[in-house]
């Protein structure tokens, strides 16, 4: 692996002094890979290609042996799958075999490479490129020759092609960061299943459980009594706003969703407080449901108050026909999508409040080379519509959703989360107390001076290396964008502006809710929570050049720190916004045919399903209603959409669903 030194990310030295001596140990360590990709494999088949997959191991232990897919006819395969092995040692070795699948006939090894983990570094993900040894030494002295002295990473010359992955050794006792790779994320639901969409908004009104006053309520999402997911605590609120979605792998003969909300209590068991039940059957197939829910009591539980859920179940009949649509369509309905003033994407994106549909349209856009316009436009059109300047980008808009994902997705590309972001979390992970600083929460025997010095310690590290860290420059499209169209409505407020997208929607969510933000798999413990917590709170202060004010008392110590701090975050405001260099405009990810389709099948999904209330807001936007002639485009672009949509891929008719508005009456 030493070999391979200047292909791995540069180590964090501060996380490995924090974790190598626990796995120097020998304390057990979970293994998480990603296989993304490889090239120029050789060519098995008379074809010309290969059919190559990947077998992995620990210690060449066929009980420990997972495999990749099969890709079929290339020599350049993309799998972008994941693993885990759980406690393995630094003296473990990872082995891969790529190998090309045969209908008929012993499958034939392409590759192999053995990768020490005495040579990885404990903590951080780094991504490798490694060089495939010839799977037949014997044949090959010179083969075997650089292999022994490469030390298991770089020999083979190439001949044999390479294999990119994404290794992470993490000690036990440490939460497991969760990857979304190129060209796919990794929680897409595959092609052809059926799906339901959660989207867990708000509440309003809920029971109080607490001697405060206030309740700490968070969500726990079910289908057919199967854990699907649970969203954050919001603490101290009545009216908590969660905005968190879940896709939700399901079956056509699935029954109920059953969504329960409990009280979080640091000591003893959770209150419950109250739940909803929905039928499936009451989802109709491909339609948005926005409603707000009246939560229910299980048997005598004092509960009140109510939760807006935005809901889209897909069966599996229709997710195939979109995927299928996407494929043989995807020439005709791309240009309407990206037509100038994106007016049909925009309006679809209008109807629906969850982050599915957004990042699938990103994908769509980046997949063609064309993110930054959609990104620039949909800020234009913000900023446009937006009368008053504290309501900039405040509300989950088209343009803050897809921002939104576009950055959780390119930061997973980039040293900022595994160098930058990551160290951090896992610091405060490791020794999450003594950052407590509310004199109702203190735990006994804790001195609050000796906090708020730990809590200002941990915020004043954070912004000087947040500070001095490199942006990357695949953040630009958003921050330039921003910067730009505030300065042409609001001149005083653009540096700010960027501040809410970059501070408030991107490092807040990532370090208070990495769970969430989809960068660890599982929830920080309650003190390092809230240590996190402490910490954003902090620095959105200073973000927003706001003091803390009298009914935070014990907030008030940290508003030197504040002051002090609001010129250092506007000036890194503006140089890392500042037009000085080109927007890049070159896709960001790496799709196949059938990412491209599984991105673009979303879309079309909600557009067909929504057909009628598309063409409703359509004769109501301001910009067709002032121009005829983009009205008549829009209006021909529709037509020529609902003939594709009409069409079936094997030439037989396909019947176009356009349901009803939603009915927003629930109570």
């Amino acid at each position: 692996l030493s070999s391979l030194h200047h292909l791995v990310r540069p180590p964090c030295l501060a996380l490995r002094a924090m974790y190598d001596s626990v796995y120097a140990k020998g304390t057990p360590a979970h293994l998480h890979v990603s296989v993304i990709e490889a090239k120029s494999l050789p060519s098995a088949d008379s074809n010309g290609f290969s059919d190559p997959y990947v077998i992995l191991s620990i210690d060449h232990n066929d009980k420990s042996a997972v495999k990749t897919k099969t890709i079929k006819k290339t020599l350049n395969p993309r799998w972008n799958e994941q693993f885990e092995f759980p406690r393995v040692t630094k003296e473990s070795t990872l082995s891969f075999v790529v190998r090309d699948w045969n209908a008929i006939g012993k499958h034939e090894t392409l590759g192999v490479i053995d990768v020490p983990l005495s040579g990885h570094m404990v903590g951080a993900p780094s991504g490798i490129w490694l060089s495939l040894h010839d799977p037949h030494p014997a044949k090959s002295s010179s083969s075997s020759s650089s292999s022994s002295s490469s030390g298991g990473g770089g020999g083979g010359g190439g001949h044999f092609g390479e294999l990119h992955v994404v290794l992470q050794v993490i000690p036990e006792g440490i939460p497991n960061t969760m990857h979304t790779v190129a060209g796919v994320d990794v929680r897409e639901i595959e092609e052809g299943k059926a799906m339901l969409v959660v989207s867990v908004l708000e509440g309003e009104g809920l029971a109080v459980k607490d001697v405060t006053g206030a309740s700490d309520p968070y969500c726990v999402i079910e289908v057919d009594k199967k854990i699907m997911g649970k969203t954050n605590i919001i603490e101290k609120s009545l009216n908590p706003v969660w905005n968190e979605e879940f896709l939700c792998q399901v079956d056509d003969k699935s029954r109920f969703l059953y969504i329960e909300v409990w009280d979080w209590d640091r000591i003893g068991s959770h209150d419950r407080m109250g739940f909803v039940t929905i039928p499936f059957q009451d989802l109709s197939d491909g339609r948005i449901v926005s409603e707000w829910f009246k939560l229910e009591p299980r048997k005598k539980e004092r509960v009140s108050g109510r939760i807006r859920l935005a809901l889209q179940f897909t069966s599996s009949d229709q997710a195939q026909a979109a995927f299928q649509m996407a494929k043989a369509g995807r020439e005709k309905i791309i240009p309407i999508l990206m037509a100038p003033r994106l007016h049909i994407t925009y309006n679809t994106l209008q109807l629906y409040e969850g982050n599915d549909l957004a990042r699938c349209v990103m994908h769509v856009f980046d997949s063609e080379g064309h993110v930054t316009d959609l990104i620039d436009t949909l800020v234009d059109k913000e900023v446009k519509a937006t009368k008053q300047e504290p309501t900039l980008f405040r509300t989950d808009s088209p343009a803050t959703r897809v921002m939104i994902q576009y950055l959780k997705y390119t930061t997973q590309q980039t040293d900022f989360l595994h160098a930058l972001i990551l160290p951090f979390l896992f610091k405060i992970f490791a020794r999450p107390a003594g950052c407590e600083v509310d004199p109702a929460k203190i735990a006994k025997g804790e001195d609050i001076q000796a906090n708020a010095k730990t809590l200002l310690g941990h915020c004043e590290q954070f912004l000087n290396d947040l500070i001095a860290f490199p942006v990357p420059d695949v953040f630009r499209p958003v921050l330039c964008s921003v910067r730009r169209h505030v300065t042409s409505s609001f001149p005083s407020s653009a540096v700010k502006a960027v501040g809410g997208i970059f501070f408030l929607r991107f490092i807040g969510p990532m370090l208070f809710a990495p769970e969430g933000f989809g960068i660890v798999k599982e929830a920080p413990s309650p003190d390092a929570r809230r240590a996190l917590t402490l910490i954003t709170k902090i620095l959105q202060s200073a973000a927003n050049g706001v003091m803390f004010a009298a009914k935070e008392q014990y907030m008030l110590p940290f508003n030197d720190f504040v002051q002090a701090s609001i010129p250092r975050i506007d000036a890194y405001l503006a140089k890392i916004s500042a037009p000085d260099r080109p927007i890049p405009t070159t896709p960001v990810g790496v799709y196949s045919d059938d990412d491209k389709a599984r991105h673009l099948a979303v879309v079309i999904k909600n557009i067909q399903n929504n057909f009628s209330r598309i063409e409703t807001r359509l004769s109501r936007d301001p910009e067709l209603v002032a121009s005829k002639d983009q009205a008549d485009t829009c209006a021909q672009q529709l037509d020529d959409l609902k003939l594709v949509f009409a069409t079936s891929v094997k030439g037989r008719a396909q019947s176009l669903i356009m349901t009803a508005p939603a009915s927003t009456g629930r109570r």
